[in-house]
């Protein structure tokens, strides 16, 4: 909830705002802050649902690239250095 009101915006959160408002032009959207998982009931099941989640491995389209954008600009970036260098 602080990254959405941070003046320097990740991509991911970003890109998170811009669904919520999608999300709010057609549905009532609320965002709560809800303490650590110890003691609340549906917090306490929503950890138990992710803990058992996350042993299925990946779920979503397919190619996935656990990669990140800037690392392959980066790697990119350096390979090309070395093509122009090379010659």
């Amino acid at each position: 909830m602080k990254a959405l009101q941070a003046v320097r915006m990740s991509p991911l959160v970003h890109q998170c705002q811009k669904a919520l408002n999608d999300i709010s032009t057609w549905h009532a959207v609320g965002l709560y802050w809800a303490p650590g998982h110890a003691g609340v009931q549906a917090n306490e099941t929503a950890n138990e649902l992710t803990k058992g989640r996350s042993v299925l491995g990946f779920l979503g389209p397919e190619p996935a690239l656990g990669v990140s954008r800037q690392y392959i600009k980066k790697r990119l970036n350096r390979w090309l250095a070395n093509q122009h260098w090379a010659r």
